[in-house]
């Protein structure tokens, strides 16, 4: 993958003006077991290539932040109390993964920091990559630095490109100069979209 090594990058004022908002809910754990269960003897049948088209059409959407896809009010995130972010958990993890298809789920929500996620979620979505919304985080804030972790990421997941890529939990003033200065990581999520690795980008505070 090589690295376009423009030297443009927007003001903060224009870049927090047109980055995507995004609301990703995360689904819970149990929940989505118990419904699994219901679901189970409809979706035995039912081959992986399909699973998204049968799936529950009855959960609402709406239109994310300010592009123009519309997604499911309900997500996956690859941290927290789920077995995504866990080491020796990978069994548990796809299962959750699945499920989470089973039920209509297409935006997933992961970061290079989240333990394993990406590379569990790697071994289930490239079959899908075409239908879910995938979404990742970096939280270096040196442009070489996001550009490493970004790299990894697309490999861990197995695809070529992210649909929303987040600078992460930024919390104080001097991260944002830091973000915005001449080796900044904010140009390499504006690298990254020229290029057509990213989608959408966006400040995650």
């Amino acid at each position: 993958m090589t690295r376009d090594r423009t030297t443009r990058h927007p003001t903060r004022r224009k870049f927090i003006a047109t980055t995507a908002a995004v609301a990703g809910g995360a689904i819970g754990i149990k929940a989505v077991q118990q419904r699994n269960l219901i679901l189970s003897s409809e979706t035995s049948s039912e081959t992986s290539s399909n699973v998204i088209s049968n799936a529950v059409t009855t959960m609402p959407e709406r239109v994310l932040g300010r592009t123009e896809e519309s997604v499911p009010i309900f997500g996956l995130g690859g941290a927290g109390q789920t077995p995504l972010s866990k080491p020796g958990r990978e069994g548990e993890a796809l299962e959750l993964v699945e499920t989470a298809l089973n039920l209509g789920i297409r935006y997933f929500d992961t970061a290079a920091s989240y333990g394993p996620s990406e590379d569990y979620l790697g071994k289930i979505l490239p079959e899908y990559r075409d239908r879910v919304f995938l979404a990742s985080k970096t939280a270096r804030r040196d442009r070489d630095g996001a550009w490493r972790e970004l790299e990894r990421s697309l490999q861990r997941l197995k695809t070529d490109r992210l649909d929303l890529w987040q600078l992460h939990h930024v919390s104080l003033p001097e991260e944002i100069d830091r973000l915005f200065g001449g080796t900044g990581a904010i140009r390499a999520l504006e690298e990254a979209k020229e290029q057509g690795l990213i989608r959408y980008r966006k400040i995650w505070v």
